[in-house]
This record gives structure tokens, C-alpha cells and sequence, in this order.
């Protein structure tokens, strides 16, 4: 955001929709009209913490997530070493495009990577073991967990 001279008002301490709710909810007043521009399958946390303590909260869908796995994906997944997730849109579609019960089994001995706790909540879900998961929920921060993993000598 700095490329667009943008700055952020408001940052919550956790990248997650509950979090950012209640930060908001510790800066906004009763009855603050608010706009919510998300994608159409966002967790409705947000939406519901900010209605529950008195916002006026319009939510409009500014994209989609459209699941569309490429005809190779067991041949890409045969030749990586490691998957990363980040989202749980991208989860969803991957345990999807692997048949649900049979992803878990198509991933053994992968190593996985999830972007932050609601990724990770949704990859556990469906029965995926994840190894990496870096402090923050950004990429930088998953990258750096990443590295980390490849340069720390293991006993």
C-alpha cells in the first residue's frame, strides 16, 4: 500500500476477521455506518461483530473464489517438496480436487505450510498434518518460516 501512498488506520495485532473486529469495535462508535468489501465465501465474523455492537454494516462481495485445479495437479504435487496454503478457500480446493478422502493420503509426506491459524483450523479440519506455520499471517512472515525450516539444523 505504500506504492499508492495508502496507509493503514487501523492494523489489528492478529491477521484474522476477529481480530480486526475488535479492534474496530474498540475504535468505532454506535450506530458508525460501515462498509465491508470481501470476498463473497469471507468468514462472516467480521460482519456479525461489528452488527452486535451497533454498526450499520453493508457487506458487498468484491470477488470470488472459483475452484479450477489444473488436469496435472498429482504430477505438479509428485514434483514439489513442499505446499503452501493461503487461504482456506485455497484448502478447500485443493482437498477438493484430491477427492476430500483421499487428499490427506495424496499429501503424506509433503511438506505443508499454512499462512496463519484459520488455515491452518481449516487444513486440520479436512484431515491435512501441517508443519510450518510462521507468527504473522502474511506472506513475508510465511517465508521467513519457510527459511527458517530449510536453514535450522535438526538433531
Amino acid at each position: 500500500m505504500e506504492k499508492l501512498d495508502l496507509r493503514a488506520d487501523l492494523v489489528p495485532a492478529e491477521f484474522s476477521s476477529g481480530a480486526l473486529a475488535d479492534a474496530i469495535a474498540k475504535a468505532a462508535a454506535a450506530q458508525e455506518s460501515m462498509l465491508v468489501v470481501a470476498a463473497r465465501d469471507a468468514s462472516p465474523v467480521l460482519v456479525a461483530k461489528l452488527r452486535a455492537i451497533g454498526c450499520r454494516v453493508e457487506k458487498i462481495d468484491a470477488y470470488t473464489t472459483v475452484e479450477a485445479a489444473p488436469r496435472d495437479l498429482s504430477e505438479r504435487i509428485g514434483r514439489s517438496d513442499v505446499i503452501t496454503l493461503a487461504s482456506p478457500s485455497a484448502v478447500r480446493a485443493l482437498t477438493h480436487a484430491l477427492g476430500d478422502d483421499a487428499a490427506a493420503g495424496a499429501l503424506r509426506g509433503k511438506l505443508l505450510a499454512c499462512i496463519g491459524p484459520v488455515t491452518l483450523a481449516e487444513a486440520r479440519g479436512r484431515g491435512l498434518h501441517v508443519e510450518i506455520i510462521p507468527d504473522d499471517a502474511t506472506l513475508p512472515a510465511l517465508v521467513d518460516a519457510l527459511c527458517r525450516y530449510y536453514t535450522t539444523p535438526r538433531s
